[in-house]
Protein backbone atom coordinates (compact mmCIF):
# COMPACT_ATOMS: atom_id res chain seq x y z
CA UNK A 1 0.00 0.00 0.00
CA UNK A 2 1.28 3.46 -0.87
CA UNK A 3 2.10 5.36 2.33
CA UNK A 4 1.29 8.66 0.58
CA UNK A 5 -2.11 8.08 -1.07
CA UNK A 6 -3.14 4.65 0.30
CA UNK A 7 -3.42 3.13 -3.18
CA UNK A 8 -3.36 -0.60 -2.53
CA UNK A 9 -3.40 -2.38 -5.88
CA UNK A 10 0.06 -3.01 -7.31
CA UNK A 11 1.16 -6.04 -9.31
CA UNK A 12 4.58 -6.17 -7.68
CA UNK A 13 6.71 -4.42 -5.06
CA UNK A 14 8.63 -2.84 -7.97
CA UNK A 15 5.40 -1.22 -9.21
CA UNK A 16 4.86 0.27 -5.75
CA UNK A 17 8.46 1.55 -5.74
CA UNK A 18 7.93 3.29 -9.11
CA UNK A 19 4.57 4.70 -7.92
CA UNK A 20 6.12 6.22 -4.79
CA UNK A 21 8.48 8.26 -7.01
CA UNK A 22 5.43 10.26 -8.12
CA UNK A 23 5.04 11.50 -4.55
CA UNK A 24 8.72 11.90 -3.64
CA UNK A 25 9.87 13.46 -6.92
CA UNK A 26 12.81 11.04 -7.11
CA UNK A 27 14.30 10.82 -10.61
CA UNK A 28 17.03 8.16 -10.50
CA UNK A 29 17.75 8.06 -14.25
CA UNK A 30 20.19 10.78 -15.36
CA UNK A 31 21.01 11.72 -18.96
CA UNK A 32 24.75 11.63 -19.58
CA UNK A 33 24.41 14.26 -22.33
CA UNK A 34 22.41 17.00 -20.57
CA UNK A 35 20.78 17.83 -17.24
CA UNK A 36 17.56 15.84 -17.88
CA UNK A 37 16.49 13.39 -15.18
CA UNK A 38 13.68 10.84 -15.40
CA UNK A 39 11.46 8.97 -12.98
CA UNK A 40 11.16 5.94 -15.27
CA UNK A 41 13.67 4.14 -17.50
CA UNK A 42 11.17 4.32 -20.39
CA UNK A 43 11.11 8.12 -20.09
CA UNK A 44 14.91 8.21 -20.32
CA UNK A 45 14.92 5.96 -23.40
CA UNK A 46 12.39 8.24 -25.07
CA UNK A 47 14.44 11.34 -24.16
CA UNK A 48 17.66 9.84 -25.54
CA UNK A 49 16.03 9.02 -28.86
CA UNK A 50 13.93 12.17 -29.22
CA UNK A 51 16.46 14.79 -28.01
CA UNK A 52 19.87 13.27 -28.68
CA UNK A 53 19.12 10.81 -31.50
CA UNK A 54 20.43 7.84 -29.53
CA UNK A 55 19.00 4.34 -29.44
CA UNK A 56 19.54 3.10 -25.87
CA UNK A 57 20.89 -0.43 -25.67
CA UNK A 58 21.39 -1.31 -22.01
CA UNK A 59 20.99 0.23 -18.59
CA UNK A 60 20.42 3.96 -18.05
CA UNK A 61 21.03 6.53 -15.34
CA UNK A 62 22.99 5.90 -12.19
CA UNK A 63 22.55 2.18 -12.81
CA UNK A 64 25.35 1.90 -15.39
CA UNK A 65 24.94 3.50 -18.79
CA UNK A 66 26.00 1.77 -21.95
CA UNK A 67 27.40 3.83 -24.79
CA UNK A 68 24.94 3.89 -27.68
CA UNK A 69 25.03 4.35 -31.45
CA UNK A 70 23.61 7.44 -33.09
CA UNK A 71 20.60 6.41 -35.14
CA UNK A 72 20.33 9.79 -36.84
CA UNK A 73 23.81 9.63 -38.35
CA UNK A 74 23.24 6.09 -39.61
CA UNK A 75 19.97 7.14 -41.25
CA UNK A 76 21.68 10.05 -42.98
CA UNK A 77 24.58 7.88 -44.19
CA UNK A 78 22.33 5.17 -45.64
CA UNK A 79 20.08 7.62 -47.47
CA UNK A 80 22.92 9.07 -49.56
Amino acid sequence: MCPYCNKASFYSPRDLERHIRIHTGEKPYRCQHCSYRARLKAHMKSHLLRIHGFAESAKVGGHGVSQVAQVTQHSQDTSL
